[in-house]
């Protein structure tokens, strides 16, 4: 069986993307997320990306790499990465979004310390309004 591996980073939108193509990469993601066992959440907040992922290692940086030389995206910053005891925190969110129009969703998640990571991060992301 393959170790689960989870990582959280932060970027900001590039000023010259159409904020309004955001869904057409969020359907682009979730195909990718799909065909790779790559599940997660993505928040937005106008200007900045907190997106949390999970599975294989590898697919997990082969994407990563992809949004590194994505121009939509800028100022990639890993901010927690480890492996995942044994199960998901998204398993059925290939990528769940959410706008956060006041950033408090982002404020508490990038204060959390990495070892409460994985508790305090389903509890905050139940109370986000998710597009499906």
């Amino acid at each position: 069986m393959t170790n689960l591996y989870s990582l959280l980073f932060t970027s900001k939108i590039n000023p010259d993307f159409e904020i309004n193509s955001i869904l057409n990469t969020i359907k682009e993601l979730r195909a990718h997320n799909n065909k790779n066992n790559i599940t997660g959440l993505m928040v937005f907040d106008g200007c900045n990306f907190i997106h949390f992922l999970e599975g294989e290692k590898n697919k997990i940086f082969e994407l990563l790499n992809l949004m590194k030389n994505d121009l939509k995206q800028l100022d990639l910053e890993i901010r927690i990465e480890g492996e995942l005891s044994n199960k998901r925190l998204f398993p059925t969110w290939s990528v769940g979004y959410s706008y956060d129009d006041d950033g408090e969703f982002m404020e508490i998640i990038l204060n959390l310390k990495s070892k409460n990571l994985f508790v305090e991060l389903p509890k905050h992301a139940i109370k986000l309004d998710l597009e499906p």
